[in-house]
């Protein structure tokens, strides 16, 4: 395990009922990395947002995931 949970502040672009963010961090391996988050927010409320994350020079995201809620 690398650690207990962490939370990412970072500013959402929503138009059109689509989400849209960028983040750049540093990996566990110390290297460039990116998660780029992607979303649609449906007519009944519910959210979902997907993620794909990684090292910059990678040839397939270190990370992927789906979250959902509702607004």
């Amino acid at each position: 395990m690398h650690g207990g949970p962490f939370e990412w502040k970072l500013p959402f672009s929503i138009q059109d009922d689509r989400i849209t963010a960028t983040r750049e961090y540093i990996s566990l391996s110390s290297q460039p990395a990116v998660a780029e988050f992607h979303g649609l927010i449906q007519g009944d409320g519910l959210v979902e947002i997907g993620i794909n994350a990684g090292v910059v020079r990678a040839f397939h995201p270190a990370y992927h995931g789906t979250y959902t809620g509702r607004v």
